[in-house]
């Protein structure tokens, strides 16, 4: 009963601190959206249907030509630059927005924070499930102050950031009670939860590193059973890689993001410098974004303090991380579900998974 009290507070706080995002606007890729719902082709370029809200340049050169004379994109854009992401289901959320509330900015971010008021919820019961009632408390009570959850919540464009990790989160609770509390019908919720927070997009990838850290740290199963329960997690994730690479979906010919399956060294090599940048965005004092503002050379020195803070870091935790098989679950599973990330510029409003 005492848990269920300081929840409902620690929820509450949370909503109150987003609650001035209402009166935020439109922002960047918002008014790109408006124009595709309201079916504004003579801006937008291509036909682009309900589903594809996310899709910003097909890399097709009429349509770059089209988008650069809109005044879409500037005049040096690369003829290259391709941009299409697959988020159908977010794209539907938007679609919704337009037709129940036109124009109206205040109503679309009310619709944003009721995604993150259910993703709160989620995250209560999971602390709650994994976590004795005071570190639950913490745990729930850090995730609903982190300020980070505000640029996420606040930019409507990036709702699909709540969506992905609301379903994700629901695919954990369902595979733990699966696991733990024999409960049979989370052996199917599970991955179909995790499909839905793909179709939300990308970020969902992050709760492979979630399942999988699971099996590895709390199963108590032997090697072929950890395996087994892998197996269908390991389809679902070629499935969808393939469904992307069928689809020609991804990114190019831009500096801000990396496609890992056609750039693997340029990945690798951004990964690099990413990694400890958005670690340090996570555990540290700096947000990642004002990464991609930092001048040569003063960019080198804040990679080189992420560096010793997070080696420091680790070794504070290492007594922990012996004796805690939460600890090392929690651990390689947010350095795992950062690996994606590492895809595009380091952004705070991306941490919401991984934190």
């Amino acid at each position: 009963m005492r848990f269920k009290r300081y929840r409902i507070a620690f929820i509450a706080l949370g909503i109150l601190l987003v609650i001035p995002s209402v009166w935020g606007g439109l922002s960047m890729d918002d008014f790109v959206q408006l124009y595709k719902s309201d079916g504004v082709k003579q801006i937008i370029g291509n036909d682009y249907g309900p589903l594809d809200q996310y899709s910003f340049s097909t890399g097709d050169p009429d349509d770059h030509q089209r988008n650069i004379e809109s005044g879409l994109f500037p005049w040096w854009t690369s003829k290259k630059f391709k941009a299409t992401f697959l988020r159908p289901l977010s794209s539907l959320a938007l679609v919704l927005d337009y037709y129940l509330f036109d124009n109206d900015p205040v109503w679309k971010h009310i619709h944003s924070i009721l995604w993150y008021f259910l993703l709160l919820i989620a995250v209560a019961v999971l602390y709650k499930r994994l976590h004795a009632n005071p570190v639950a408390f913490l745990a729930l009570l850090l995730f609903c102050i982190d300020d980070a959850h505000g640029v996420t919540v606040g930019f409507i464009a990036n709702r699909h950031a709540l969506i992905s990790a609301f379903f994700g989160v629901m695919a954990l609770i369902a595979f733990d009670r699966f696991y733990r509390d024999r409960w049979l019908k989370g052996q199917w919720l599970a991955p179909f939860y995790l499909i839905l927070s793909l179709m939300a997009g990308e970020a969902g990838l992050a709760f492979f590193a979630f399942i999988f850290s699971y099996v590895l740290f709390i199963h108590r199963g032997g090697v072929w059973n950890k395996m087994t329960l892998l197996i269908p997690y390991t389809l679902l994730f070629f499935s969808w890689a393939a469904l992307y690479w069928i689809n020609d979906l991804g990114t190019q010919g831009s500096g801000m993001y990396i496609n890992p399956i056609g750039e693997p060294l340029s990945f690798l090599f951004l990964m690099i410098q990413r990694l400890p940048i958005l670690l340090f965005g996570l555990f540290g004092f700096l947000a990642s974004d004002l990464w991609l503002l930092y001048p040569p050379g003063i960019d080198t020195l804040v990679l080189s303090i992420a560096l010793i803070f997070l080696l420091a870091f680790f070794i504070l935790l290492s007594p922990g991380l012996k004796r805690n098989r939460l600890l090392r679950f929690w651990l390689l599973a947010t350095v795992l579900a950062l690996l994606p990330l590492s895809a595009t510029f380091p952004s705070d409003r991306n941490l919401i998974i991984p934190g």
